[in-house]
């Protein structure tokens, strides 16, 4: 698994730079359809996709395809059905499961970890919380294991046995002052839900998550694998060759579940549809590694979502996602900027999502107004904003919209004091600092 992170939202935005320019359609144009297509074929034709690929608006499937060999040795195609290891997103069921557990009052946030996991080192230190937002201190395993190659942890290993290699590390810095991506953690998290619901972090999700929301071809449990999962590859001097795999269960909690874009969608409509799982859902995140490379991307402000598994490590998912984000956004409409809405809008905001601090500045005129964000890995980035409509802004990056917005609120003819700031894969909720 690559060090990324689900959460890493600006990293994956700047990835949609390589989308086409807006404009208007053609009459004489393909289908929308027939033009994702094209952009999906085109990828696999270059060598550079090999998967499934699902787009949708709301409660409508809009696409929905395969493409590329699941077995280059049995020339098996890859289809709609097939499934894949999703990697890191993962991570996000670990999320919803802690989540579920607070809900039911077996979990605290602030809880120190030694109540779940008696003798671990600093556990008196780090808390659930620390854990879920990547701020615990723990390092990232087996990445930053001296020797570590993929490959090399082939044989299963109990989850007490993992955590038990992770008392050989020191902590990276003291539990809640720093933002460290770690696989560790989200380990240590399904060994909560473990302890606390009395189940295996397999059954868990079996009887919580992917059970309600029919989701019959997702699971934890690779020891009922079925034959329907893509091998993953990289590619070396030209040629595709099957990536060397460690055992899932050396990534517990952080990257053992295999999905389909149909599950991941049943997923997207149980969040942003019916809203059964709304409240213990993060948001979206991508995976990448031992031969696999996935992508959930909700856009919630246009009731959209794009999901792409691939068993293609390196496939190029993000100038996927931003072809395919032109061309279902391209028709979209802006309305003029007033000079009353810059001027309420205008200033310097901060919001938090629990891995850090996220800082934006809205500065401009109604010919061209900017939001210039900082967060806690970096920045800043910036982009135009347009109004699509009178309290809501689309972000362009390089004159091409994103589908991340901006929704303001304000009273009578007063400045703007809170922002709603949708990031696709994440919300927050932004406070006026100046």
């Amino acid at each position: 698994m690559a060090k990324r992170h689900l959460f890493c939202i600006f990293c994956m935005i700047v990835g949609l730079s390589s989308c086409s320019p807006l404009g208007e359609q053609d009459l004489d144009q393909p289908s929308m359809e027939e033009r994702i297509d094209d952009i999906f074929t085109r990828y696999a034709d270059m060598d550079e996709f090999s998967g499934a690929a699902l787009v949708a608006r709301d409660d409508q499937i809009l696409f929905r395809r395969g493409y590329g060999l699941a077995n280059r040795e049995e020339q098996i195609p890859n289809t709609p059905d097939t499934q894949f290891s999703i990697q890191s997103i993962t991570k996000l069921f670990t999320y919803s499961s802690v989540l579920m557990e607070v809900k039911a009052g077996r979990v605290s946030l602030d809880d120190p970890i030694e109540g779940y996991v008696p003798g671990i080192p600093n556990g008196d230190k780090i808390t659930v919380n620390h854990l879920l937002h990547h701020r615990s201190g723990l390092f990232h395993y087996p990445h930053e294991v001296s020797g570590h190659v993929y490959g090399s942890l082939s044989s299963p290993i109990a989850i007490d046995a993992l955590i038990k290699e992770f008392e050989r590390y020191p902590l990276k810095f003291e539990p809640g002052t720093q933002y460290s991506y770690s696989n560790a953690g989200y380990s240590m998290l399904a060994k909560v839900i473990e302890e606390a619901s009395e189940v295996s972090f397999a059954e868990y999700l079996q009887t919580w998550i992917f059970g309600p929301v029919g989701m019959n071809q997702t699971s934890a449990d690779w020891d009922s694998v079925s034959e329907d999962l893509a091998i993953g590859y990289e590619m070396v001097d030209g040629e595709f060759i099957r990536r060397p795999f460690d055992h899932p269960s050396h990534y517990i909690g952080s990257g053992n579940i295999y999905s389909t874009i149909d599950d991941m969608y049943r997923w997207y409509q149980a969040v942003y549809v019916d809203g059964s799982m709304r409240e213990f859902s993060p948001g979206g995140g991508d995976g990448r590694g031992m031969g696999y490379r996935a992508i959930f991307w909700p856009i919630p402000s246009f009731d959209l979502v794009i999901i792409i598994l691939s068993n293609y490590q390196d496939a190029p998912v993000n100038e996927l996602i931003g072809e395919v984000v032109t061309i279902l956004l391209e028709n979209t409409t802006f309305l003029e900027l007033e000079q009353e809405g810059v001027d309420a809008l205008v200033g310097r905001y901060e919001a938090d999502a629990g891995y850090g601090d996220f800082n934006f500045s809205i500065y401009g005129s109604t010919e061209k107004l900017l939001l210039s964000a900082t967060y806690y890995l970096g920045g800043p980035l910036t982009y135009e904003l347009r109004p699509i409509s009178s309290n809501q802004l689309a972000f362009l990056n390089d004159g091409r919209l994103t589908g991340q917005t901006l929704t303001f609120k304000r009273e009578d003819d007063s400045i703007a004091l809170e922002l709603l700031v949708d990031l696709n894969v994440l919300q927050l909720e932004a406070t006026r600092s100046d």
